[in-house]
C-alpha cells in the first residue's frame, strides 16, 4: 500500500505524462478535471496497487484510461 508520501511521490513524478497525455485527447478544462480524477481514483484504490503486477505509472495510465474512456462515453450520449 502507498502511504502519503509515497503517493505524493508518485503524483509528482507521474501527473505531468498523463496531464499531457490527457491533453492531447480532450480540451485542456477537461483534461485537468480527468488528471483530479485519476489521482483521486488512485489515491482511493491505492491498497490494491501490486507493484508486482506492474509500474506505478502503467496503474495511473490505466486509471486515466478508465475515466477517459467514461468521459467519452457520457459525451456520445449527451
Amino acid at each position: 500500500m502507498l502511504d502519503e508520501a509515497a503517493f505524493a511521490e508518485l503524483y509528482d513524478r507521474h501527473a505531468p505524462a498523463v496531464a499531457a497525455w490527457l491533453r492531447r485527447r480532450v480540451d485542456p478544462d477537461a483534461a485537468q478535471e480527468l488528471l483530479a480524477e485519476t489521482f483521486a481514483e488512485a489515491w482511493c484504490s491505492r491498497r490494491r496497487f501490486k507493484p508486482e503486477r506492474g509500474s506505478a505509472r502503467n496503474w495511473v495510465f490505466g486509471i486515466a484510461q478508465h475515466l477517459l474512456f467514461g468521459y467519452y462515453r457520457r459525451l456520445e450520449v449527451e
